[in-house]
């Protein structure tokens, strides 16, 4: 019982990092698509 809890504790440490990235990757994407609508507003 003991070690099923400590393998579900660790699964969910693994998804909150992988969240964590995903998240990060999420804001970079969101951040390049704001910069280029700005310079195509400019160019235009």
């Amino acid at each position: 019982m003991i070690n099923n809890m400590k393998t579900t504790i660790n699964l969910m440490a693994v998804d909150v990092k992988t969240n964590k990235s995903l998240m990060e990757i999420l804001k970079s994407t969101i951040e390049l698509v704001e910069k280029r609508m700005d310079f195509n507003e400019k160019k235009g």
